[in-house]
């Protein structure tokens, strides 16, 4: 399930990136936990979409060369990290980029 999420959330990094941008891995452990981290300079997400990221409704946007995607897959991710006794969360700054 961590290799879904993390690919998923690598693939979301490079499809709302330009071309030439970047997307970060990142590992540090903490108090017995492992923090993951990707972080891409993309378009960043609207903040009128930050609000319901996770959910199901959410519709999917074009990336940057308008590949199309389900809009599920952050939902997935969610899910996913829950069942493992994790937790997700992001920051997202319009024209920015994301970090996961």
């Amino acid at each position: 399930m961590l290799k879904l999420v993390m690919r998923n959330l690598v693939s979301n990094g490079i499809k709302f990136s330009e071309r030439g941008g970047e997307v970060s891995v990142d590992a540090t452990r903490h108090n017995g936990k492992v923090l993951f981290e990707v972080q891409d300079s993309g378009i960043g997400i609207p903040e009128e979409i930050q609000q319901r990221i996770f959910k199901t409704t959410i519709e999917s946007r074009s990336g940057t060369l308008n590949e199309r995607g389900s809009g599920i897959g952050l939902h997935l991710c969610k899910q996913f990290i829950e069942e493992q006794e994790g937790e997700i969360g992001f920051e997202s700054k319009e024209g920015k980029g994301s970090r996961f």
